[in-house]
């Protein structure tokens, strides 16, 4: 006996153990026979494997033959860049490469001209000494602090949800008082995800159905990326730019529902705003992120390595910084600092599941944070959050139904 993934299940099969949901609930006693109508229940409770009777482990290196040799080599060429800062060795790695490849040589046959991937060196002729000459990060997060003035309705969201006597109503009222705001937070809340079986149309019911804390969470993020939607760079293709935040938001939000977590909403905001740093740098020093991210092209390495050689600090550094000055929330401020390295805060769970979320984000292709290279995984993020690495294909199917979607809420 041995695992399959869900996907590989066919008609007749033998379960070999027990089948239960994500969490917990039992759906498929061991000894049955699968039919149809079996393998359905477990792609709708969004079951990952199962234990089979007569089978080996499926582990195969090549996606299926149908595709075009030519497709898929092309593939296997652009991964072999894109995942060179990666341990290949490790499970989900493996995995996530398979993926990608298959993915990538289906969107090749789809389109001969397609080049989504390419790691273009085009561009690079910005001198590489139009750095800062190592200014103080502190110093520019107060120059955005001063260019940018910290919107009222932020400030008032932020005095609710933190006024332990602050009511139901009176937050909805707050948050009610930006027209474009609460439409926008009501758009989001009625997304598939949350799966209400009748439409949420007032804050007050959002309110009710959420709760206050987290209504306020997403009211929080969503104002912050409003002040940053106009900000433009030569060499960031700021469609993909935003493509990549709002995936890796719902793949921590899906990964937090895989790993039962109680609050998935605040993973949402937190991987919406985990590259935002790079926007304000983009705001205040234009020449700097044009030039650090020519020669990251140039020289195939980590975009934030060479963004802390060149600067002394990299995005995630600013951006706590300036997130912090608006007393946005500690965890929040964890997940957005540390995503590239959970475990210099000890792998705290804020930042465990934006850095795996932020990784296999980039390794789905969904938009470019501005890095042509898949961010390194560490292992033990991946193994403190309990999943398979089965999961990466449902968690492909999830993100994949709800990108395109989200995007039209948040940029028309």
């Amino acid at each position: 006996m041995g695992l399959l993934k869900v996907d590989e299940f066919k008609p007749g099969m033998v379960l070999a153990a027990d089948l239960k949901s994500s969490q917990g609930r039992m759906l498929l006693p061991q000894g049955i026979h699968l039919t149809e109508q079996h393998i359905k229940t477990c792609k709708i409770w969004g079951v990952v494997e199962g234990d089979i009777l007569g089978e080996g482990n499926q582990d195969a290196e090549t996606p299926p033959s149908v595709l075009n040799p030519e497709d898929l080599e092309k593939a296997r060429c652009t991964a072999k860049m894109k995942f060179c800062l990666t341990d290949v060795r490790h499970p989900m790695v493996r995995e996530a490469v398979k993926l990608f490849i298959l993915r990538k040589a289906q969107a090749l046959a789809l389109n001969s001209g397609d080049d989504s991937d390419a790691l273009s060196l085009s561009d690079t002729s910005l001198s590489e000494q139009a750095l800062l000459g190592r200014e103080k990060v502190e110093d520019i997060a107060q120059q955005e602090l001063e260019l940018a003035s910290h919107p009222d309705i932020l400030r008032h969201i932020l005095q609710a949800s933190s006024d332990p006597l602050a009511s139901a109503a009176y937050v909805a009222e707050v948050v009610g008082k930006d027209v474009a705001l609460s439409a926008k937070l009501l758009k989001v809340v009625n997304t598939p995800f949350y799966g209400f079986p009748q439409k949420v149309d007032t804050i007050s019911r959002a309110i009710v159905l959420l709760g206050q804390d987290k209504v306020a969470g997403l009211a929080m993020g969503i104002s912050v990326i409003n002040m940053f939607q106009g900000v433009q760079g030569k060499l960031l293709d700021m469609a993909g730019f935003w493509k990549h935040s709002v995936a890796c938001g719902i793949m921590g939000m899906v990964l937090a529902a895989h790993c039962n977590e109680q609050d998935k909403e605040h993973f949402f905001v937190a991987g919406l705003l985990h590259d935002v740093g790079r926007l304000i740098m983009l705001k205040n020093r234009v020449q700097a992120v044009q030039s650090v991210l020519a020669e990251s092209r140039r020289l195939n390495v980590a975009l934030h390595d060479l963004e802390n050689a060149r600067w002394g600090f990299d995005h995630a550094r600013l951006a706590e910084l300036v997130l912090g000055k608006w007393q946005l929330p500690e965890n929040l401020l964890l997940a957005v600092r540390y995503h590239h390295a959970p475990g210099i805060c000890g792998y705290a769970r804020d930042a465990v599941m934006i850095h795996v979320a932020d990784f296999l984000t980039h390794s789905l292709s969904l938009g470019n944070s501005g890095s042509t290279l898949v961010p390194p995984l560490d292992r033990h993020a991946w193994e403190s959050l309990g999943l398979s690495k089965n999961v990466l294909p449902v968690l492909a199917r999830q993100v994949d139904a709800q990108v395109g979607h989200t995007m039209r809420i948040f940029f028309g």
